[in-house]
């Protein structure tokens, strides 16, 4: 993303990523900012020789896949490490604070340590989705996790952006419980690897990318029936939904008219996100040649 002054981008890395786990090694995620020319980098994270944090230095979580601007601020949401199938979750899961100025990394919420998942399994989850409005007033979270099935078991959360920039390094969990963030809805029937929240700027709600259907919400709710991509389209049962955006043609003149958009391949680094990721690259060699 760019600020109109600088480039803001987003790197993981690691080893055996595509083995997933117990095999795959993922380091902390890399933010570089350049200028508009891609020139002058600065880094927060491992590049180079440099693979470690230093002394009470925070680095972006392992497996970042969303960075968003917020006033003077990036939100990063990271899985925190590979994609489990297993009912299994990231520790290191986190939403963190990146201030653009000089990319100092600050943790925001994270997800249970595996000591605390027994007392804590609200907190069981990796980090999904965040979306908030402009202003900040209205924001959605979700959290989930894979079983042996492939079936995501999610949880729906709203809040606003000034909670989640006030927390420190919290559990979800202990802001429901003073009211910071509100619970919406839970599940845990749903298949499909499109996991993405989209806030609607004109009817002030979030759409819900779930898996393999549509549904929308606001704070109170479902307030719009969930549309599979079997009913969307005339591939079959064996159709995936790949990628989702809001288009407001009324924000055009504003070079906005797209906003949220997300795709498996660059969503998170799971087993479908490299297919769909070399598949791209793919088809935009194939458009060069």
């Amino acid at each position: 993303m760019t600020d109109g002054s600088n480039v803001y981008t987003l790197y993981i890395s690691g080893t055996n990523l595509t083995s997933g786990p117990p095999n795959a090694s993922y380091l902390n995620s890399t933010v570089v900012k350049t200028d508009l020319t891609f020139g002058s980098a600065t880094y927060k994270g491992p590049h180079g020789s440099t693979t470690s944090p230093g002394t009470g230095e925070v680095w972006p979580a392992e497996n970042a896949f969303s960075i968003q601007p917020y006033g003077t601020n990036l939100l990063l949401v990271a899985v925190g490490g590979p994609q489990h199938y297993d009912s299994s979750w990231n520790p290191n899961s986190r939403i963190q604070k990146v201030v653009l100025s000089d990319l100092t990394v600050t943790n925001l919420l994270r997800a249970a340590t595996t000591a605390e998942g027994s007392s804590k399994p609200n907190d069981c989850y990796d980090f999904r989705a965040l979306t908030f409005s402009s202003d900040g007033s209205q924001a959605y979270l979700l959290t989930g996790k894979y079983n042996s099935s492939y079936v995501m078991n999610w949880r729906l959360y709203s809040t606003d952006v000034a909670t989640i920039l006030g927390a420190s390094n919290a559990l979800v969990s202990t802001l429901v419980a003073s009211e910071g963030i509100t619970f919406i809805t839970n599940a845990d029937n749903l298949t499909g690897y499109l996991w993405a929240l989209l806030y609607s700027e004109n009817t002030e709600t979030t759409w819900f990318s779930q898996g393999n259907q549509l549904a929308i919400f606001n704070a109170d709710g479902q307030v719009g029936n969930a549309a599979g991509i079997t009913s969307l389209s005339t591939l079959g049962s064996s159709a995936s939904l790949n990628a989702v955006t809001i288009y407001n043609p009324e924000e055009a003149p504003t070079g906005r008219p797209l906003k949220g958009y997300e795709a498996p391949a660059f969503a998170s680094n799971t087993a479908a996100a490299f297919i769909e990721r070399k598949r791209l690259l793919d088809q935009v060699a194939a458009a060069k040649e």
